[in-house]
């Protein structure tokens, strides 16, 4: 969310950074400001029709009480504060439910997942769908309190940082849609003029990143990190060296799209195997780290059985790399795995957004061929592979050839090679070089 003083302000930050004025404009307390719709708005909507209660999760900072204020301003939000417990909700959480006016949205629930409880007896009370809307940043405890008292009552979607058709307010499709389809890229997509793909990984997609100059990223990204640390983490693990945890949060980072191996990441730093594999769960389950499970289909061959690691956010990950700036980022030797991170996030959030849900899988064989990202969705399966390059040619097909080889008797859809090139066009019979910022024309 970004504030203005004024409208000619507002337009000026617009031209500045080519922004579309489809962005919805607002007024508030005599102030300006943008809001950027978001893909999931639509799934969220139309969710929220046919359910009580949604349960809206992400990292810190991604969104999630700007989205919901936006969809519905004129329902009452409640925040709660994980020490000051304003509307005594602790001592009487069904006194407080009866004094609100529903429907209404709960912001920061994971500070009172004893709550839920007394919500789940409240909205049995109704039948009505669309009662209430919650959201949090720390699923993993908040959600085995969901699992144990809304079952059957509620709907969880997950919120990422913006992709660049978010961020550019570029209403047209990406090109996923028409893949998964099995329709006709080369003539339905064209890629479109947006900044530099190394400042676009390297800012990421925060929405607090919006509007503000390069070198504000680093003191952000500085703020992100000590603040996840010392206020969410203390409060939910009892880590007694808080810099081993640190160094291994720029570990995993630094190994973005590699498998991930555990044992390896725990010798590292010095510490058990049992800690680095909580430590792990903990950031995954923050939904600031996204793992890739390895696909195994209907084969004898012995597969890869361990998971890819990717950062939420590539503005993070270059933060946790000591990249720092778009030009280091560009000469850097990790270059080709944050573009295959930036790649994979975009098209999670993208597809995160759709109905029905898109599995997404990497493929790696035991001789080494492999595939970046494979996607299951209608019976059918997708290889993918992600090339920072300007030009693919014949040896950048191998890998989903073999993919194609190994599972000639399933539905394989042709593959496609996501590069960072221009122009769409067939790299061989069975196999379309399609650019990162392509969209349905």
């Amino acid at each position: 969310m970004q504030f203005f003083d004024s409208i000619e302000e507002l337009h000026k930050v617009c031209f500045w950074y080519r922004l579309n004025l489809i962005a919805l404009i607002y007024k508030k307390n005599n102030e300006m400001f943008l809001f950027y719709p978001r893909h999931l708005e639509s799934k969220l909507i139309k969710t929220f029709d046919q359910t009580k209660v949604i349960l809206t999760v992400g990292a810190r900072q991604v969104g999630k009480s700007t989205l919901l204020k936006h969809l519905y301003p004129e329902f009452q939000t409640i925040v709660f504060d994980p020490i000051h417990d304003e509307y005594n909700v602790r001592e009487n959480p069904d006194l407080f439910l009866k004094s609100l006016s529903f429907p209404v949205i709960f912001d920061e629930i994971q500070f009172y997942p004893e709550f839920l409880s007394s919500l789940k007896r409240f909205v049995d009370q109704r039948n009505e769908m669309g009662q209430c809307l919650l959201t949090g940043s720390q699923n993993f405890s908040m959600l085995r309190s969901v699992s144990e008292s809304m079952a059957g009552r509620i709907s969880i979607l997950n919120l990422y940082p913006m992709t660049f058709l978010e961020k550019y307010q570029i209403d047209k499709p990406l090109w996923i849609e028409a893949y998964l389809n099995r329709g006709d890229l080369i003539s339905t997509i064209q890629s479109v003029n947006v900044d530099d793909v190394y400042a676009l990984m390297w800012r990421g997609g925060m929405p607090g990143l919006i509007g503000k100059k390069d070198d504000f990223v680093e003191t952000y990204f500085s703020s992100y990190v000590q603040t996840y640390i010392e206020r969410d983490v203390r409060m939910l693990l009892d880590i007694k060296n808080i810099s081993d945890f640190s160094k291994f949060i720029r570990l995993l980072a630094m190994n973005s799209g590699q498998e991930i191996n555990m044992a390896h990441l725990g010798r590292e730093i010095g510490v058990a195997n049992s800690t680095a594999i909580e430590w792990r769960n903990v950031l995954k389950q923050s939904l600031l780290l996204n793992e890739i499970e390895p696909f195994h289909g209907n084969t004898i061959k012995r597969l890869s059985k361990k998971s890819k690691g990717y950062m939420m956010d590539t503005g993070l990950l270059c933060y946790l790399s000591m990249i720092n700036s778009p030009s280091m980022l560009s000469k850097h030797p990790k270059a080709g795995a944050v573009f295959e991170n930036f790649v994979i996030n975009m098209l999670q959030v993208y597809m995160n957004a759709m109905m029905p849900k898109v599995q997404m899988y990497h493929w790696r064989s035991s001789l080494q061929q492999e595939v970046d990202l494979v996607l299951e969705y209608d019976g059918w399966l997708y290889p993918i592979e992600i090339k920072l390059k300007t030009k693919i040619d014949s040896r950048d097909v191998e890998g989903i050839e073999s993919f194609r080889s190994t599972y000639q008797h399933q539905n394989v859809h042709h593959g496609i090679i996501i590069y960072a090139g221009d122009i769409c066009r067939y790299v061989s019979d069975n196999v379309i070089a399609v650019p990162w910022n392509s969209i349905l024309n």
